[in-house]
């Protein structure tokens, strides 16, 4: 009786801590003509989105490349090492003007479960691409062995979630702007929304609620490197424009006089439970409104995609609209707008609404981790006084013995 009662105890004790292994390793990524930097994106992307949607425990980097190391890099034999049940493989080309990220899932012997290949026209898109990976390889409605995500025919003619598919398109869509953009150049600047092109703009610095200053200053940045790139005006110095607007004591109208300015930008930012709200209006001086633009942000890894999505609203020629709120399906439906800017908008529309399901998941993936976690933490002592209890009572000798 006392074996069986130590034996049951130590097979919940290693139940309980075997809930502490890894279940997947994702050896680091293999680049050619990339940064190791951009490596690292990948892998933490890859990471990220397999327990998101798995909820299952990856290996950690240091554990991998020790164990990477001791079977000189073997992939298989490290796994082994780690004891994981999956392992996936990843590459990265960079070539002139794309990146081809292909990632392979293997089993605990070496058998591959399914191949994910996508090519993205910019290396920001890596991160989002590493995620659009990581679901196609553990999609559970696709029996695809080799997954083209980059393929419209393969995704129109083959089984896969609606979840992957909406991803796919969202990145597609930023990935034809890219192109188009790369091969207008600087010939579009010639073409500028503002007639001749020149003078000065001012893009006075951003109005911040509930965020951080350097958050504030980087929609300020972002938004005047793609004002001017729209339009080929210049910009004053910061601080030209920081001491024009003190002597203006604030007002946006003096200061930008004060700078000769022909237009100034005023920005608001404001933050939410989960979003950002950005507005932008644009003036002609002195105080004459031209157009106001509103758009939200889910995530802040978009920031920058939004201040660009934004700034071409308020310099696009096609639309008469005063004010845009990008959000608006209706309204980018039936405004006057140019294509190229309503592709932008409905593409950042579609990220943000990814963003958004991917921090509810996130959420509830963590809301599951502590739970086990804790339930792990409890267990493994309460084994342990057990046993050490049993042990002490059936190890006595008998009372008179």
């Amino acid at each position: 009786m006392k074996k069986v009662i130590v034996f049951a105890l130590a097979s919940m004790l290693l139940t309980a801590t075997s809930a502490l292994s890894a279940d997947v390793a994702i050896f680091p990524t293999t680049v050619k003509n990339l940064s190791s930097w951009s490596g690292h994106v990948v892998d933490r992307a890859l990471a990220k989105q397999y327990a998101m949607l798995s909820h299952r425990k990856v290996s950690g980097a240091l554990k991998i490349r020790s164990a990477l190391k001791a079977s000189n890099g073997d992939f298989l034999s490290a796994a082994r090492k780690l004891g994981v049940k999956e392992y996936i493989i990843t590459s990265a080309v960079g070539t002139q003007d794309t990146v081809v990220i292909e990632s392979a899932r293997f089993d605990q012997t070496g058998t591959e479960i399914r191949r994910a290949q996508m090519r993205v026209a910019s290396r920001k898109q890596i991160r989002d691409a590493g995620s659009c990976i990581m679901r196609a390889l553990v999609d559970p409605v696709t029996t695809e062995k080799s997954v083209r995500l980059d393929d419209a025919n393969f995704l129109q003619n083959t089984a896969i979630s609606k979840e992957t598919k909406h991803m796919v398109d969202s990145i597609m869509v930023v990935k034809r702007m890219t192109k188009s953009e790369s091969r207008e150049g600087r010939g579009s600047q010639e073409k500028s929304t503002l007639a001749g092109g020149s003078g000065t703009i001012v893009v006075f610095p951003v109005n911040i609620l509930n965020i951080t200053k350097r958050e504030g200053n980087k929609i300020g940045q972002f938004l005047t490197r793609q004002y001017v790139r729209n339009t080929g005006m210049k910009v004053p110095s910061l601080k030209q424009l920081r001491v024009s607007l003190k002597a203006a004591g604030g007002s946006y109208a003096t200061a930008a006089a004060k700078l000769d300015a022909s237009e100034y930008i005023v920005t608001s930012a404001t933050a939410f439970d989960d979003t950002i709200l950005i507005e932008s209006v644009r003036y002609e001086t002195p105080e004459n409104e031209i157009r106001r633009v509103r758009m939200k942000v889910a995530s802040r890894n978009q920031i920058e995609e939004v201040c660009g999505c934004i700034s071409r609203a308020l310099t696009d020629a096609t639309s008469t609209e005063k004010f845009m709120d990008l959000d608006d399906i209706s309204f980018l439906q039936d405004t006057t707008m140019s294509r190229g800017m309503k592709f932008l908008a409905d593409s950042m529309r579609i990220a943000n609404q990814i963003a958004r399901e991917k921090s509810e998941r996130r959420k509830n993936a963590v809301t599951i981790s502590l739970a086990c976690g804790f339930g792990t933490i409890v267990a493994v002592p309460v084994c342990l006084f057990v046993l050490v209890i049993v042990t002490f009572f059936t190890s006595r000798p008998a009372f008179g013995g």
